[in-house]
């Protein structure tokens, strides 16, 4: 697609699941892809699949609990790169937590991840944006119906509040892009249930649940982000039948 052809793209969360699917995509509509990830033997095979094909995409080892971590992938992303025009805010967990019984580590690896991660992410890929004067920047954070429902299934009550904050944070940060007079688009996406392996034991309990794939979502990303300029998708609440 010419609009998005030569563009770079940041996706955190890139080496499986949905993360790769939004790689594979931008890339193939010939973007300029950074694959962020922990697992980089993951994110080598990816580079190589994507390079057999002609695309670029890079792969980056970071940790987006960690903002030491996020600062050093996109210092080597301006390097690389230079500027960036889409923030793909991907990498999530879904860690059980029993209320009953908290475990305060699986607790704060979920909100790290789930809420400062993206924020951490934000706040480099806007820099990076002013920096080059890029004025049609897009930040898309893939959001999940959780973050617009309480779950209904147990021990998911730190996951469903992580994502309802990621959603006040998104709102949030289009009010603040508006005040600041930037062009820069946001977008949330929050699908239902997706075959992943993060999705596997909750797919196995209830194998009667419809659900999505990956590449459900990373079409809907793209339709976000090649919208007229002048239009903002600011809620895409994708549900499987």
């Amino acid at each position: 697609m010419a609009l998005l052809k030569g563009r770079v793209a940041v996706v955190t969360g890139a080496s499986e699941g949905i993360g790769a699917a939004i790689v594979r995509r931008l890339a193939a509509e010939g973007m300029k892809v950074a694959a962020l990830a922990r697992r980089i033997e993951i994110l080598t095979d990816l580079e190589n699949e994507m390079k057999k094909k002609d695309y670029i995409v890079n792969g980056y080892l970071c940790d987006v609990q960690r903002e030491s971590s996020v600062k050093d992938a996109f210092d080597r992303i301006e390097e690389d790169f230079g500027g960036i025009h889409i923030l793909v805010n991907n990498a999530g967990t879904a860690a059980l937590v029993d209320m009953m019984n908290i475990n305060m580590e699986n607790a704060a690896a979920v909100l790290n991840t789930n809420v400062l991660g993206p924020m951490s992410c934000i706040k480099e890929a806007l820099i990076l944006m002013k920096k080059y004067s890029i004025l049609d920047g897009h930040v898309v954070n893939i959001n999940s119906i959780s973050g617009h429902r309480v779950p209904i299934r147990e021990h998911a009550g730190v996951y469903g509040a992580s994502k309802h904050a990621l959603r006040v944070i998104t709102e949030s940060l289009r009010t603040d892009i508006i005040k600041h007079k930037l062009k820069t688009r946001v977008t949330s996406i929050s699908p239902g249930l997706v075959r992943t392996s993060m999705t596997d034991y909750y797919r196995e309990l209830n194998p009667d649940l419809p659900s999505l794939i990956a590449e459900n979502i990373a079409d809907a990303l793209v339709y976000a982000v090649t919208v007229p300029s002048n239009v903002n998708i600011s809620e895409m609440i994708i549900d499987p039948v």
